[in-house]
């Protein structure tokens, strides 16, 4: 697993019993690696490719009472339940975006790591009242990624 799915992994990592959702979780590497570190995590594993989403399946075999899977194009699939960590890598600015515009479920804790357009994610963010609470970049085999913390506030913000 590379630098940048550990700090991933690691920025989901949650003390208690809780949820982690991987939209475009592909082979399911970073749901992996919280299962085996975290006996209370929960996983729920989504791609809209049904051949990574097998890759997933077959990676988190033995994890099958902690592990649901949903081949879906997003996070529709979760319905407008809460749930405590989305995450959403390796794709597109303007893909996470449709996601999070699409979908209802709630999240404590969304981490974002887009690959593309990356400032219009931060302003979407803003504009529909999320609060990034970290922004950063990480080096992983000579390249360099964002990786964004944000959640939803739970009031509106008023705009001056």
């Amino acid at each position: 697993m590379d630098t940048r799915l550990k700090h991933i992994a690691s920025l989901a990592s949650m003390q208690a019993d809780y949820t982690v959702v991987d939209c475009g979780c592909d082979h399911g590497k970073v749901l992996y690696k919280l299962l085996i570190d975290n006996p209370d995590c929960k996983a729920i594993a989504i791609d809209k490719s049904a051949p990574s989403l097998d890759k997933a399946r077959k990676l988190l075999e033995s994890f099958e009472d902690r592990a649901t899977f949903f081949c879906s194009d997003g996070i529709t699939c979760l319905g407008d339940k809460t749930y405590d960590v989305l995450i959403i890598s390796g794709m597109g600015g303007h893909n996470i975006i449709d996601i999070l515009s699409d979908g209802k479920a709630k999240f404590d804790k969304i981490i974002l790591s887009p690959h593309t357009n990356v400032d219009l994610i931060r302003q979407w963010l803003i504009d529909n009242n999320y609060f990034i609470s970290s922004d950063s970049v990480i080096q992983c085999k000579k390249k360099k990624y964002a990786i964004i913390v944000t959640h939803k506030h739970s009031e509106e913000i008023c705009q001056p």
